[in-house]
């Protein structure tokens, strides 16, 4: 019995002391820090950086949406955008221990020919479509990535199912590099 009234005592200790270290009149260390962004705020931000990138660079560039799997087979979608029109789409994949291959490259009027392959997306429509997605409610079952590249650009914005624990389906868009 007296085994059990030391361990209430100390459990009491340790939920207690906290309290009262914040007892001398200071606001407790979280309402001092800095409030945290929303999802929502993070990508308006992201978007106001990428609106100010996309002047400079005359909204030309080629982008990159990558996909590995568990077994180290993958492939990869090259997307050039010029004038903030998609102008080309090239499509490479490549086996375990094995170089890319390029296996197509669209042009012009090809352009959506083959069904393989990233969508055919602007850099404007992926954050549209990760807007989307933020405005929608996690179900339970899923969990959300929201990444940001060193500029402050989107990455990726996508939920996945936690039930599922290799090679689980996206919801989302994931943009592997950026060049300029």
């Amino acid at each position: 019995m007296n085994t059990l009234h030391f361990m209430i005592g100390i459990t009491a200790a340790i939920l207690i002391l906290p309290l009262c270290a914040e007892s001398d009149g200071k606001k407790p260390k979280a309402a001092v820090e800095a409030k945290k962004m929303s999802n929502l705020e993070l990508l308006t931000n992201s978007r106001k950086t990428w609106n100010a990138l996309k002047k400079e660079k005359h909204d030309t560039y080629v982008y990159t949406v990558r996909k590995s799997y568990m077994m180290g087979n993958g492939n990869m979608t090259t997307l050039h955008v010029k004038n903030g029109s998609v102008v080309k789409r090239s499509f490479s994949d490549w086996k375990p221990g094995q170089e890319p291959v390029v296996r197509w490259t669209e042009v012009g009027k090809k352009l959506a020919t083959n069904p393989t392959g990233a969508e055919i997306l602007t850099i404007d429509d992926i954050y549209d479509r990760a807007l989307k997605i933020l405005q929608k409610k996690t179900k339970p079952m899923e969990k959300l990535y929201l990444k940001f590249d060193a500029q402050g650009v989107l990455k990726s914005c996508f939920t996945v199912n936690t039930m599922i624990a290799d090679d689980a389906p996206i919801n989302g868009v994931i943009v592997s590099s950026i060049k300029y």
